[in-house]
């Protein structure tokens, strides 16, 4: 039997000519921006919106080196993978951008794939992230007529110990610009924040979050001060708080104030982590009169994370039957 594995990820424009189509798919998606609209009239409006952001947004992609990184990082992934399990086969499909979950589908009839274990590469389930990718999934196999191939969703690993443990280390790593001094900063967890409403429809995605960083702090053995907050609010829909700047006056001209940023539910840098936190929030941090303000690294392709999805692939592709179908697990 031909098995393989297929990573779900955001995608990212790898360059300013792709933003403009980039920001189209994400703001004409229905199943993870909802907007309460009929989806005809959120492709017009996300015809607009995306028209209107292009160059602000371009212009945040050529400070952070004219592109998103994210592409290139999970291929990197891809890479190492195969050469672990030669076993496997290996695919990738963005949401938003190229290669697409359509492609991979497309290739793994071609490769005559019997058997495929389904990995986002979002740790933690959201309507927002893992569901409109399987949604998406699900469409082109329909699409494609990809019945005949077994597909088996992993739905969220944001406990799985491997991965707790690869994220200490990047916080680890972050601590010592600190240690250095003799100063102990505060924590500042920060995820990517979603609308209240996703919440109060049973999106489990705020307590998931919640339990990483309790399990992160035990891995840490932090008896230090931590702060959890959300970033990338936008629209004016009520979102998920307290946000980034809410939670950076609170340390506005003291006369001690070290913070560092742990960026959660991305595994890999991209524009909210490269512009957003390290120009955008460092700035604010200098406004507000923090003396120091850094990020911990994130975990893109270092080695405890390979390490962690080794693990991951290990323990799951001997798991039958995982998930529960194609139904909303936030809903059950």
């Amino acid at each position: 039997m031909k098995k393989a594995v297929l990573f779900l990820n955001f995608g990212g424009p790898v360059n300013t000519e792709e933003v403009e189509d980039f920001l189209y798919q994400l703001f004409s998606d229905t199943d993870g921006i909802k907007i309460g609209i009929p989806s005809v009239m959120q492709k017009l409006v996300a015809k607009i919106i995306s028209k209107k952001r292009t160059p602000s947004v371009q212009e945040k992609y050529e400070e952070i080196g004219g592109g998103s990184p994210l592409v290139a990082m999970t291929q990197s992934i891809l890479d190492r993978l195969r050469s672990e399990f030669e076993e496997y086969y290996f695919y990738v499909g963005m949401r938003y951008t190229k290669p697409t979950i359509e492609d991979a589908v497309l290739q793994m009839k071609r490769d005559k794939i019997e058997d495929v274990l389904v990995v986002p590469l979002y740790p933690h389930y959201s309507i927002a992230t893992s569901e409109t990718s399987f949604l998406e999934l699900k469409r082109a196999i329909d699409f494609l007529e990809a019945d005949d191939i077994s597909f088996r969703l992993l739905y969220q690993w944001y406990d799985f110990q491997p991965y707790i443990k690869a994220l200490a280390e990047r916080i680890n790593i972050g601590l010592q610009k600190y240690y250095s001094s003799g100063t102990v900063p505060t924590l500042i967890f920060s995820a990517h924040s979603v609308p209240k409403s996703y919440i109060e429809e049973g999106d489990p995605y705020q307590k998931q979050i919640q339990k990483t960083v309790g399990l992160l702090l035990k891995e840490l053995q932090w008896s230090g001060d931590w702060k959890l907050c959300y970033q990338s609010q936008v629209g004016p829909v009520p979102w998920l708080g307290p946000s980034m700047e809410e939670t950076l006056e609170l340390y506005s001209n003291l006369d001690e104030s070290n913070l560092l940023v742990i960026p959660m539910s991305f595994v890999g840098d991209h524009i909210e982590t490269l512009h957003e936190v390290d120009i955008e929030f460092a700035e604010l941090a200098q406004e507000l009169g923090i003396q120091n303000f850094h990020r911990s690294p994130s975990l893109n392709t270092e080695e405890s994370f390979i390490q962690c999805l080794i693990e991951l692939v290990n323990t799951y592709m001997k798991i039958e039957s995982l998930g529960i179908g194609w139904s909303r697990i936030h809903k059950k």
